[in-house]
């Protein structure tokens, strides 16, 4: 009888350290939803600076039919791409879309986000977010 408790303690263990571990994913998911409203609440870029960043980072349609910036994709293939940075894309039949374009514009700047919340996911080696719509466009943070 002794060894059904003793599997009955550890079983009960291992139900709260992932009950826990659940709970710290949804707290994330949470802030990540609150972040991303509010990049795209508060950035309201007219169409000719989504166009000049676009320019700047040096989009074009890469070899797999996403529309993403080239030199960072490079480099994040190489290893060498910086830690905050993010791989943004969507599919080469969206890239004028203005709805994308404006949604991929307001999380530029997501990617030091992204790392707070991967620090306190801990094994999670990477965040994929994807556009409510299915589709549109993706972040995506490898860290």
């Amino acid at each position: 009888m002794y060894e059904i408790d003793a599997l009955s303690l550890q079983l009960e263990r291992y139900s709260t350290l992932l009950s826990q571990q659940v709970e710290i994913l949804y707290n994330a998911l949470e802030e990540l939803q609150r972040t991303t409203q509010l990049f795209m609440s508060l950035d309201t870029a007219p169409d000719n600076k989504i166009e000049e960043w676009l320019k700047m980072e040096d989009f074009a349609v890469d070899k797999d039919g996403f529309f993403q910036s080239k030199p960072l994709l490079t480099a994040f293939r190489q290893g060498t791409a910086p830690k905050d940075s993010v791989s943004i894309s969507w599919g080469k039949q969206l890239k004028a879309d203005p709805t994308v374009r404006h949604r991929i514009y307001s999380h530029r700047n997501i990617g030091s986000h992204l790392k707070h919340i991967h620090n306190r996911l801990g094994d999670v080696g990477w965040i994929y977010y994807q556009d409510a719509a299915n589709g549109t466009g993706s972040v995506r943070c490898k860290l």
